[in-house]
């Protein structure tokens, strides 16, 4: 599977930055004497059973202690954006945290049905144990093949040019005990060290998540206008023009006209903060289209596309000239 360096490197998460230099370090005094880890992933399959791991696994360790050597590249591309190294081990950790206490929600992004088998025994082990079982979603199982299936998804969704894959896992909760379901553990995770990830992870996650800011630190406040917005209410029209609509939101399907309203509403909640009412107010749509928000199935049976579709909108209005 790898080296020493490969699998210290992703046996114990610490600060990223951190652990990429102590890793080049640690490579760099190995030299030519760094030996493998002696796991091996490449063994035959038994008769009957699904190839052993697929393409992509056995060619991670190379890129990853490519990135970790002394003389590794400065920058890697981590959802469609540059990162450093150690934005990229951030983002990696974040995606194999989530993975990794969202199961088995998050079976289906593992390849191949006999790597999934193998994190999920490991998960197994340590969900009698709810304490620990937490402490362990930040840190990937110490044997290679669990290992490997939860690292290789995990770089795999990075390479993507957006998180889609992961909406359903970060799909708020219905009841009201969200702070303590795995999304919002996560979530809390998420904060204290997302500022440590890549631009393109926090850009991407951000309409996952769904969150946003208060204008005072109280759980009630006003719900505060998204930073770095560079649009005004005024540049919305109530019935989202069609180029706008084209461009974003026709793939969605559903009702049209419920889908352009509830796409103008959030804009204006996006570039003001408040909240819809408000919102329906400074545009004089009448209050029941306010139903076409997010999560509705009036319009979309898969709200994460209509968050996905309206921040790239916002993000194309931030960048416009004029």
């Amino acid at each position: 599977m790898g080296r020493q360096g490969l699998a210290g490197s992703t046996a114990r998460w610490l600060n990223p930055g951190d652990r990429v230099a102590l890793v080049r370090q640690s490579a760099q005094a190995a030299g030519r004497h760094a030996r493998p880890c002696a796991a091996r992933l490449d063994a035959p399959a038994r008769p009957g059973e699904d190839p052993p791991v697929p393409d992509d696994l056995l060619a991670l360790p190379d890129r990853l202690l490519q990135l970790l050597s002394p003389e590794g590249p400065a920058a890697t591309m981590s959802v469609g954006q540059p990162a450093t190294p150690a934005q990229y081990f951030a983002d990696l950790r974040l995606v194999c945290s989530l993975l990794n206490g969202a199961w088995p929600h998050s079976r289906n992004l593992i390849a191949g049905p006999g790597m999934a088998e193998s994190l999920g025994q490991y998960i197994a082990t340590t969900s009698g144990d709810a304490p620990r079982r937490h402490a362990l979603c930040d840190a990937p199982p110490l044997d290679a093949r669990p290992a490997a299936a939860l690292i290789t998804a995990a770089a795999r969704i990075l390479d993507g040019g957006d998180l889609k894959a992961l909406s359903e896992l970060l799909a708020p909760a219905r009841d009201s005990a969200s702070r303590k379901t795995s999304r919002g553990r996560w979530i809390r995770r998420y904060h204290r060290a997302g500022h440590d990830c890549s631009a393109g992870f926090q850009n991407a996650l951000e309409p996952l998540i769904n969150s946003f800011q208060r204008t005072d630190r109280r759980s009630r406040g006003r719900r505060a206008p998204a930073p770095q917005t560079k649009f005004a209410p005024e540049h919305v029209p109530e019935h989202l023009q069609d180029d706008w609509y084209g461009e974003h939101f026709r793939h969605i399907g559903g009702n049209t006209r419920l889908l352009r309203r509830a796409a103008a509403l959030r804009l204006v909640q996006i570039a003001a903060g408040g909240s819809l009412a408000e919102a329906a107010a400074f545009l004089g749509i009448d209050h029941c289209y306010l139903k076409a928000s997010p999560g509705s199935a009036a319009f979309t049976d898969d709200p994460a596309e209509f968050r996905l579709a309206l921040h790239a909108l916002a993000r194309q209005l931030s960048t416009t000239p004029a």
